[in-house]
């Protein structure tokens, strides 16, 4: 880190402590001595667990996986993996949050109940679906410009993007 700017940032620190020792002094009486002996003492110890690093570590930090282990043994870790400049996770991670960003579209799918219809229908894609013997949705058809129709290869595509069982 640059000199200069370690020194600018240590005169601020040092003055925001004794003005904050200044007002602690006067509402609780307690004398600014006191005070500036206890902060100095916790000051040395935090001086001895910080280390400042080099330009080069810095960059190096940067151009890490930042996905964070949400399971398994290393829980709460980072990926630490080299990326690519200029991204946020590796190639393992960029994949998994786009299935995931896909995932999340899937379960924002609602197959109601259309009392107009008497059938079910997804709302967000208008497909009409039956329930079938084991009691799982198939995709029988869509409601378009107020009327039922077959599915065409756009609505079968769509089918399998949402991971709809489509009735043959």
């Amino acid at each position: 880190m640059d000199e200069i700017l370690t020194k600018q940032i240590k005169t601020f620190v040092n003055t925001s402590i004794d003005s904050y020792i200044n007002k602690v002094s006067i509402k609780y009486s307690i004398s600014v001595e006191e005070l500036k002996a206890l902060v100095n003492e916790n000051i040395e110890n935090i001086e001895d667990d910080v280390i400042l690093s080099s330009d080069d570590e810095e960059e190096e930090i940067k151009n890490i996986c930042i996905h964070v282990f949400k399971v398994g043994k290393n829980k709460g870790k980072c990926c630490g993996k080299k990326i690519k400049p200029g991204q946020s996770l590796c190639s393992v991670h960029k994949k998994t949050k786009e299935k995931t960003n896909n995932e999340s579209i899937i379960r924002k799918s609602q197959i109601l109940f259309n009392p107009e219809l008497k059938k079910y229908s997804c709302k967000l894609t208008g497909i009409i679906f039956e329930k079938n013997n084991s009691e799982e949705f198939e995709a029988v058809g869509i409601y378009r410009s107020g009327e039922f129709q077959k599915l065409g290869e756009k609505d079968i595509k769509t089918c399998k993007k949402f991971k709809y069982l489509v009735k043959q």
